[in-house]
């Protein structure tokens, strides 16, 4: 799946508030099945999205549905 596909933006553009937990869970799926990447690609990038969640949730704290 891509982001612009679902969000009619370019990846550079986009806000915390685009992103959502189905959106965020495709993309180690698509590093490996679409781009062919291994687990250890995948693990890595999933490392980093976990570290930019944990730098950017204090900071840019949303209010709860």
């Amino acid at each position: 799946m891509l982001v612009r596909a679902k969000t009619g933006k370019a990846p550079s553009r986009l806000s915390l508030t685009d992103l959502d937990a189905t959106m965020i869970g495709a993309f180690p799926q698509h590093l490996e099945d679409d781009r062919g990447n291994g687990s250890a690609t995948r693990n890595a990038r999933l490392a980093a999205i976990h570290s930019l969640f944990s730098y950017a949730a204090p900071r840019a704290p949303e209010p709860p549905p």
